[in-house]
């Protein structure tokens, strides 16, 4: 019953050679930017991504302590943005206008568009399904969605262009694997998707919900994030599209006298990229997780406590025994885990938050080893936020963030597998190409600095990050180097700086962004390259309830 749901959902590519297309998108964002009607947004209707500009800024509101929300925003995307329409950002984002609590017909309609261009190889930045290729880049998404008492349904597909140019590759050593493919382990995560370019369409961030008093359930494509991180959330995170799944989940923080409790539960399916053993059919994956948050009672106001768990594994004719398989352990399973616990404390007196994520990619043989070697199999993430300001003129917010994935110690004397790769699921912890984890990737480091300019106007962000690649293959391909190559000057290290600009024009968002990285020692062996990244979007959306004469007043 399972597979006729989810096989055919998820996103289709094909192959395309028009390369004035970039233009013509541009031609396209321009047009809809001057046609946009005005509207009235619904703000509890609009289904926010995971990878727009309002999560983060809601998440600096509640720190600087002008929200009074309880949400944890450990569980993304938020839903009830209205509760968070506070700030400088309050009347003058049109994706944080109120709607009307007593209206129970509520409907939205959006608009996306994204054009870019990149001068030396791919780069991920927590984009979702988008693919930013070297070459030029052009993605829309356009839906509109409608809320009728309990039931919920979003449609808002994605479709996406990638120039996808030639660059020069390091070669794949796998039988049935393409030039195209990852170099160094069995993983879904190619160098290049495909080998020219491409359409991709896809659901995008479409739901179908029905809400149950405190909680929801229903079918969906959306992005979601599990985990305090705001670069890299390592059990779940944006760098990979939304997989069509299954959820059960709170609907909000449900109050009790033990505190307060989110929750979710998911199962889906997950599809190989064009890249990976392209002469084979894709038989499928499933997914099936659960994470839980609990926020203390008075007395610990802002800290915020959660626990995660993934699985994925071949896809089974037992649509049961993969449902359930997230409570399941055994020898003979031959799927994949990962789990983490995390937490995010919140001091809005002082504008200061603290969270933290530590994971684990191996389950413990016991307890002895627990004890013995705690940290085989684990990663990590730190970081802060600290916000200057009055929220009312503008806040000014100051992040800090590490990631590391790299193998402990242990690995010198036990197995001690790199996150989102396996030995039985060849295509790793990846979705379409691009991984459902941290975008440091699997034994990769990162640090992350960032400053964020909030104003009634939009926001002005920049940033400064270091990325280490793949340092398990790293020390892989160590080993095997001649002794008279210098090892430790060899490490795979990009540095980047990056700024982006939001400005709200009525109804509309305009952004345009830049980023420069520099990229040491590629595939351990190769040249040092640059890197340039730009681009412009523009974002507009309308909404309508019932009673007409509330958008004429």
């Amino acid at each position: 019953m399972l597979r006729p749901i989810f096989a055919n959902i998820g996103g289709a590519a094909f192959r395309h050679r028009h390369h004035s297309f970039v233009s013509i998108g541009c031609s396209v964002l321009l047009t809809l930017f001057l046609l946009i009607p005005s509207g009235t947004l619904q703000s509890q209707s609009m289904p926010h991504s995971i990878i727009d500009p309002l999560q983060p800024y809601v998440r600096a509101m509640q720190v600087a302590g002008k929200s009074s929300s309880k949400a944890s925003f450990l569980l993304l995307p938020i839903l009830a943005a209205e509760e968070l329409g506070v700030g400088s950002w309050a009347s003058a984002s049109p994706f944080l206008r109120p709607s009307r609590e007593d209206d129970p017909f509520k409907g939205w309609w959006s608009f996306k568009g994204r054009v870019g261009y990149r001068t030396g190889y791919p780069s991920d930045r927590n984009d979702g399904a988008l693919w930013q290729g070297k070459g030029a880049t052009a993605a829309f998404h356009l839906g509109s969605g409608i809320s009728l008492g309990r039931l919920s349904v979003a449609l808002h597909p994605m479709i996406f262009w990638a120039e996808n140019r030639d660059f020069s590759l390091w070669p794949v050593f796998f039988n049935g694997q393409p030039e195209e493919a990852y170099p160094f382990r069995w993983i879904d995560w190619p160098q290049r998707l495909d080998n020219g370019s491409f359409w991709s369409i896809g659901p995008g961030e479409s739901e179908l919900s029905v809400r149950l008093g405190g909680w929801m359930a229903g079918l969906s494509s959306r992005n979601r994030s599990w985990g305090p991180g705001l670069e890299n959330s390592i059990v779940l995170g944006r760098s990979a599209g939304g997989f069509p799944h299954a959820f059960f989940s709170t609907a909000g923080p449900l109050s009790t006298s033990l505190g307060g409790f989110e929750a979710q539960w998911l199962f889906g399916r997950l599809s190989r990229s064009p890249v990976f053993l392209p002469g084979e059919k894709d038989p499928g994956r499933y997914t099936t997780g659960v994470t839980v948050v609990w926020s203390p009672p008075s007395g610990l106001e802002g800290l915020h406590l959660g626990a995660a768990l993934m699985k994925y594994g071949p896809w089974l004719e037992n649509g049961w025994e993969m449902v359930s398989d997230v409570f399941r352990t055994g020898a003979e399973d031959q799927s994949d885990q990962l789990g983490s616990i995390f937490f995010r404390w919140v001091l809005p007196r002082s504008g200061f938050e603290l969270y933290a994520e530590l994971a684990r990619n191996d389950r413990w043989a016991g307890v002895s080893d627990l004890l013995l070697e705690p940290e085989h199999g684990q990663g990590y993430t730190l970081g802060l936020q600290k916000t200057f300001g009055p929220a009312s003129e503008g806040v000014l917010v100051f992040s800090a963030e590490l990631t590391h994935l790299e193998a402990e110690g242990t690995s010198r004397i036990r197995d001690n597998p790199t996150f989102y790769a396996h030995s039985y699921v060849l295509e790793g912890y990846t979705h379409r190409g691009q991984l459902l984890g941290a975008r440091a990737g699997p034994g990769g480091i990162q640090q992350h600095v960032g400053i964020t300019s909030y104003s009634p106007q939009g926001l002005f962000s920049l940033w400064l990050e270091r990325r280490v690649k793949d340092n398990d293959a790293f020390y892989y391909w160590a080993e095997q180097a001649p002794g008279t190559v210098c090892k430790f000057c060899k490490h795979d290290v990009s540095f980047e700086v990056g700024a982006e600009l939001i400005r709200f024009i009525g109804e509309r968002e305009l952004s345009v962004f830049a980023d420069l990285s520099r990229q040491r020692n590629r595939w351990f062996e190769g040249p040092d390259v640059w890197n340039l990244g730009v681009g412009f979007g523009v974002r507009g959306l309308g909404g309508f309830t019932s009673d007409r004469s509330s958008d004429e007043s």
